[in-house]
């Protein structure tokens, strides 16, 4: 294992957390991904290019073809996934977190593979997800720790200073 060859106690815990985190944030987009297929299989909605022969309300459970797997959006439960779990781990940032995701998430949309409707659930079932797996992450006390309203916090704070910032760079 990589963090016990580190040599001492403060890099082999960051070593330790990190990996805790790159599991958590894993561990949401996959098997988020994963469940959002099964039921996008399930559901069988046509999508926004066969309007014309379906209609938005065409169905087609089972039909084993992409062309009725819409919703929800496998991409946007993605983005769900991945920005819920980036605004729970950074909470200072979640508006523009949430802004992001909204914007990725609606791009589906514009190029016509999803009705708005597709995305909306799958940034919902995607962020949901997210939230579930840091409740029980925090209940072990791994990444997130419970907060005063029962709601997962990180256990550590990370540095505001996560971004780099390039202002206080001198040109050389």
């Amino acid at each position: 294992m990589a963090a016990s060859r580190i040599g001492n106690a403060r890099g082999r815990f960051q070593a330790l957390y990190t990996s805790q985190i790159a599991l958590y944030v894993f561990a949401t987009v996959a098997l988020s991904g994963l469940s959002a297929n099964l039921i996008k299989r399930a559901i069988g909605r046509a999508r926004p290019i066969q309007f014309e022969e379906w209609g938005v309300f065409g169905f087609s459970p089972f039909a084993g073809s992409a062309r009725f797997e819409s919703f929800p959006s496998g991409h946007a439960t993605t983005i769900g996934a991945l920005f819920m779990a980036l605004a729970l781990l950074l909470p200072r940032y979640r508006a523009v977190l949430a802004m992001l995701a909204v914007w990725l998430g609606m791009t589906r949309v514009m190029v016509g593979a999803h009705y708005p409707s597709d995305v909306t659930a799958g940034l919902a079932f995607g962020a949901w997800f997210s939230l579930l797996i840091a409740i029980a992450f925090s209940r072990y006390g791994i990444v997130f720790k419970p907060g005063s309203n029962g709601l997962p916090m990180p256990r550590l704070a990370l540095p505001h200073n996560i971004w780099p910032n390039f202002r206080s760079r001198r040109a050389h």
